[in-house]
């Protein structure tokens, strides 16, 4: 069996970022260290973290005063000044196109229209910065809720592309005037994208490495998915890999942006393996 990698997967500049925070809290912290969420979706990575002391936790949680990480996807306003009013230090993770899209929304003087994941952290953060109200657009049929008017229109960072052009242009046809403002998607969820449609023209099947609760390796297997039907895989680590994914002459491997480069090796060796005891 051939296995092939994408030329572009793993972890992003904001997860990075994230994990070089993190990396320095549990190296040098002398108290309680924290976690704003799961530092990434990637449940290896944070298991790791926590034996470290690096706990997670939620915004409520009634817990000692230490120092938090803020993740890559941002918070809300309001969260953050909750924290900082009951002692807590502060470490911000927020990725960089995540913040700029968290001050465009609190810029704007119109209404926002976010382009985003229902429920999505980073789509929560970014929606909590608006003062003039903020629309959150999955589904077409989220822009019913759209009157024409004048907005400022946001994007998360891994939105779909395809999903992205469409909707702006209902967005006009609903007679809506506005501006593209923030940092749009991200280049790294473009370059994956790509990569896996590149991937697909050379391979029978295809690996996403990822978490479920990830959003962008979600978009990554539902994309390999629409290539190459029936044989597009979703795994979490290489104890969730097959003989059957290992049955094909060829096989792609890519991973969401927080799945670590050894998390993706482990995984391609689980795939040689099975395919030698095949033979």
């Amino acid at each position: 069996m051939i296995i092939r990698r994408a030329r572009t997967m793993g972890f992003c500049f904001g997860v990075k970022n994230a994990v070089r925070l993190a990396n320095e809290l549990v190296s040098s912290h002398s108290g309680p260290i924290y976690s704003l969420g799961e530092i990434v979706h990637n449940e290896a990575l944070v298991k790791e973290y926590s034996k470290k002391g690096l706990k997670v936790i939620a915004p409520e949680d009634d817990v000692p005063v230490g120092r938090v990480l803020i993740r890559a996807h941002g918070v809300t306003p309001d969260v953050e000044e909750s924290l900082r009013r009951r002692g807590f230090e502060i470490i911000d993770g927020t990725c960089p196109l995540v913040k700029k899209n968290q001050l465009a929304c609190q810029a704007s003087t119109l209404p926002v229209i976010l382009f985003c994941k229902h429920g999505h952290d980073e789509a929560i953060g970014i929606a909590g910065h608006a003062r003039c109200g903020c629309i959150c657009i999955e589904r077409e049929e989220d822009l019913d809720d759209v009157t024409p008017g004048e907005y400022t229109v946001l994007v998360q960072t891994t939105f779909s592309s395809e999903k992205l052009e469409r909707f702006l242009w209902l967005l006009k046809a609903k007679g809506c005037t506005f501006t593209i403002q923030g940092s749009g998607i991200c280049p790294a969820s473009r370059q994956r994208r790509a990569a896996v449609e590149e991937l697909a023209r050379s391979v029978e099947a295809i690996v996403v490495v990822g978490d479920e609760n990830s959003a962008n390796s979600t978009a990554l297997y539902n994309l390999a998915s629409s290539l190459l039907p029936g044989r597009a895989f979703f795994v979490s680590g290489p104890d969730r890999v097959t003989g059957e994914m290992a049955s094909f002459p060829s096989v792609g491997i890519t991973a969401g942006a927080s799945v670590a480069d050894d998390l993706i090796s482990e995984v391609e060796e689980r795939l040689g393996m099975l395919s030698l005891d095949d033979k």
